[in-house]
This record gives C-alpha cells, structure tokens and sequence, in this order.
C-alpha cells in the first residue's frame, strides 16, 4: 500500500519536469525558426525580385528558357513522332501477318474449306507481306 502512494508522489514531479522540458525545446524551435525566416528570408527575395522579373504566371527567364528548348526540341520531335508512328506501323503490319499465317494454315489443314476461300486467304496473306514489307 505504501509502495503505491510512493509511485503516485513522484508523477507529479516527473510531469512537471517533462512539461519544462517540452516548453524550454520549443522555444529553442522558435528561436531558430525567427532566425532563418527572419532576414535571411527577406534577403532572398529582394534578391529574387531584383534578378528576376515576373510575368503574370512565370518568372521571363524560365519562360524564355522553356520557349528555346522547345524551338531546339521542335524539329527531334517531329522525327521521333514519325519514328513511333512508323514503328507502331511496323508491329501492327507484323502482327497482322502472323495471324495471317496462322489463319491460313488452320483453312490448308481444314477439309471443310473451299478453295474460293483459300484464296482469298492467300490474298490476305500477299498483302499483310507486303505491307510488313513497307
């Protein structure tokens, strides 16, 4: 029984330090805070707005920046876009002729097809190769 009343006497002392402790550390937080918004802060953007000069949305100079590389970027980005669409062709067209080949030799191996169909299968088949080819 006393053991108890012991453990509840030194609670309180223990909070109060805790708490002091908590107070003391976020002064330390504020101090440190006021110093680097302070005039470190002001400092960078005087130095911003007197190296920079802002548009409505955009400082000039990223603007001028992004407007040039994509003067530059222009004439690459044609290319790759007609390098993609090409190669998009090509997989498509080799796609088509694989199905192809396999459409026919299912119709070659069918004794049900006629031979009105087998050639308009063959056809398919001339005209996917040569559009791979292309």
């Amino acid at each position: 029984s006393s053991g108890i009343n012991a453990e509840w006497a030194l609670r309180p002392g223990t909070m109060k330090n805790l708490t002091v402790e908590a107070n003391e550390t976020a002064d330390i937080h504020l101090d440190v805070r006021q110093k680097l918004t302070g005039s470190s802060l002001e400092s960078i953007k005087h130095w911003k707005n007197s190296n920079y000069q802002k548009t409505f949305v955009k400082w000039k100079q990223t603007a001028a920046a992004q407007e040039g590389f994509d003067k530059v970027q222009r004439p690459w980005a044609k290319r790759f876009l007609k390098v993609e669409k090409a190669k998009k062709a090509y997989h498509l067209a080799a796609r088509m002729l694989e199905q192809t080949k396999g459409q026919l030799d299912i119709y070659t191996r069918d004794a049900m097809t006629t031979s009105d169909a087998l050639k308009k299968m063959k056809d398919k088949l001339s005209k996917a190769e040569t559009e791979g080819d292309k």
